[in-house]
């Protein structure tokens, strides 16, 4: 296989992992699959990346320090399941995610396949696609919370307050929107002039993010708006006036989208921002209450509670549920008996507790070398706004991911982003 036609099959890979992603989302709104098949269905691709990887070390006869810190996280995490508590429940995942040790493997295997594209074209064709499932996904979400219960005779499922899209949870719609958002947003200030079509692909996916109504997509919103400001007026020859008409643009057109919202919906996006807003001063001021973040203080606090007993290879991956309970019963929300807390709500601690301290450690150098490697070679690469683009999408997952959990369906976006981004970097086309 020469190495162009291989490089078109792994990016056309990638374009039906998306679309596919975004389908099995679609039918699981409406009952046609559960999480097993998702998982499985995304275990198959995950094999088939790594059979399309294999033949590219082999034509290429490389190796690459990402190999290395794959082939050493996947190592822990296989300890993590040797040794977990419910090896089960680490193998295939904990009911409600499946997020187990091959889906595991499966992200890592993604990301490394993503970092050797070399065709801008068929990396282009990818974002394309993530930006038009996104689209599809920011309708869906307007129907969810206009309260709208049909189209065409389809019925839109998950009506609420806040959208979820076809992700069945509106924290994870926030997530996907967080990604696009990061990208179009750079686009849009990056562009030497001011660009309509970048502005209203922005705009939608503002509207993705406020109608989420989910609160980490809201601080990682304003934490990359904040770091593309800096970097536009610290790294770039800047026209002042076209930067003031961008921002005075962006934000008059947010105010506008949160009016619409807030009259229009039954969103609580004032009454969330006030509380968010809130607690973020008492625990700056050291008044820490266990009910804030929607009782997430009180989940960290166990979770750091029972910590020392899983230090090294934590209780197993996907078995927080069983943290603390060493007889196999379920933990509950303490605010609410019927819910059973089967993550961390925060993916850096969740890493930690069930996959242990080394892996914690890895999986930051991982992100780290990411982020690190970026910056160092930022001056050498020919397509710094598409690089940035990607950047400041990778930035803000890494920011919500404080709050928020891994999931199937959204997981491997946030690998093929941060490979594309690599490949963009080593590669410097």
């Amino acid at each position: 296989m020469k190495k162009n036609l291989l490089d078109k099959v792994i990016g056309y890979y990638f374009v039906v992992l998306v679309i596919v992603l975004n389908l099995m989302g679609l039918l699981s709104t409406y009952d046609v699959f559960y999480s097993d098949f998702i998982s499985n269905t995304l275990i198959c691709f995950g094999i088939l990346a790594l059979i399309l990887y294999v033949i590219y070390r082999i034509k290429n006869k490389i190796t690459r320090k990402w190999d290395l810190i794959i082939i050493l996280m996947a190592f822990l995490d296989y300890l993590s399941y040797y040794y977990a508590f419910d090896r089960k429940v680490a193998l295939k995942g904990f009911l409600l995610g499946r997020e187990g040790l091959f889906v595991i493997y499966t992200y890592y295997v993604i990301f490394l396949l993503s970092s050797v594209l070399k065709d801008k074209g068929v990396k282009e064709k990818i974002i394309l696609v993530f930006t038009i499932c996104g689209a599809l996904q920011v309708m869906y979400g307007l129907f969810q919370v206009l309260g709208i219960s049909n189209i065409f005779g389809i019925s839109i499922i998950g009506n609420w307050k806040y959208a979820s899209g076809f992700v069945f949870n509106s924290n994870f719609f926030g997530t996907y929107m967080v990604l696009l958002n990061g990208f179009w947003m750079s686009k849009f200030f990056l562009a030497e002039d001011v660009n309509y079509k970048y502005i209203l692909i922005l705009l939608m996916f503002m509207v993705g993010i406020l109608i989420s109504g989910a609160m980490s997509a809201i601080v990682a919103l304003v934490f990359i708006f904040f770091i593309l400001i800096l970097h536009i007026l610290l790294g770039r020859r800047i026209n002042t006036k076209k930067l003031i008409k961008k921002i005075g643009m962006y934000l008059v057109s947010l105010v506008l989208i949160y009016s619409v919202i807030t009259l229009w919906t039954k969103s609580d996006l004032t009454k969330d921002i006030g509380e968010l807003c809130n607690q973020s001063v008492s625990t700056i001021s050291g008044n820490i209450d266990e009910t804030f973040g929607t009782g997430r203080i009180y989940i960290w606090k166990e979770a750091m509670k029972y910590f020392p007993d899983y230090i090294y290879t934590g209780i197993g991956i996907d078995n927080f549920a069983y943290i603390g309970h060493k007889d196999g019963t379920y933990i509950y929300d303490s605010f609410n008996r019927d819910n059973v807390i089967y993550k961390a709500h925060n993916e850096y601690l969740q890493i930690l507790v069930t996959e242990g301290i080394f892996k914690f450690a890895i999986y930051i150098l991982f992100l780290g070398t990411i982020f690190f490697v970026t910056l160092k070679n930022f001056k050498l690469i020919k397509k710094k706004d598409i690089v940035f683009s990607l950047f400041l999408a990778f930035l803000g997952y890494l920011v919500q991911a404080f709050f928020n959990i891994s999931m199937t369906l959204i997981a491997p976006i946030f690998y093929i982003i941060s490979g594309i981004l690599i490949s963009f970097v080593e590669f410097n086309n």
